[in-house]
């Protein structure tokens, strides 16, 4: 976000802008020029963004089936209280999960039962008196972490080479 602007009399100006609402400061620089009296100025201030409450979840990226994996969802934010009771719930369709709990904890662990193969989406929602968020993160579950390695020699003088790649991977290439 650029802008120029233009003071009052007073020297003063406003600006008014909505930042997303990821939790992070964001770094405002305002450079001034008087070119009456030649005069320059520059300041630099950090300008937090916070939510009044928000929930956050600690996932891995990828699992193995059969695994019965708990996440963590932590609570935060500017009107968060802690110790007052919260309700967390969590929930995937292809995983056919739909917990809820009440917690009085900054952090809450929810179990997320045995795991089945393929791409899922989990949403974890949290409500602490009028105060909501919900998030959702994707998981992968794989059979395994291995992987195969094949390789395919082709000849070269044959003019209508047709080389296949691989449909789930790299396919590197060597001469």
């Amino acid at each position: 976000l650029f802008r120029s602007l233009s003071t009052d009399g007073s020297g003063r100006a406003t600006l008014s802008f909505q930042a997303p609402d990821n939790i992070t400061s964001w770094r405002i620089t305002a450079l001034a020029y008087q070119p009456q009296t030649i005069s320059a100025g520059e300041q630099t201030k950090l300008v937090p963004v916070t939510l009044p409450f928000f929930v956050d979840v600690v996932t891995a990226a990828t699992y193995l089936t059969g695994d019965q994996p708990q996440i963590t969802a932590r609570l935060f934010g500017t009107s968060y209280n802690a110790g007052q009771p919260t309700e967390v719930e969590a929930e995937s369709q292809s995983l056919q999960l739909k917990s809820g709990q009440t917690a009085t904890s900054q952090f809450v662990r929810v179990p997320l039962g045995k795991l089945t193969a393929g791409e899922h989406q989990i949403t974890v929602r949290a409500q602490q008196g009028t105060l909501a968020d919900a998030l959702s993160r994707p998981i992968r579950v794989v059979d395994s972490y291995f992987k195969t390695t094949t390789a395919t020699i082709y000849p070269l003088t044959d003019p209508n080479i047709k080389i296949q790649g691989n449909e789930k991977g790299y396919t590197t290439l060597k001469f």
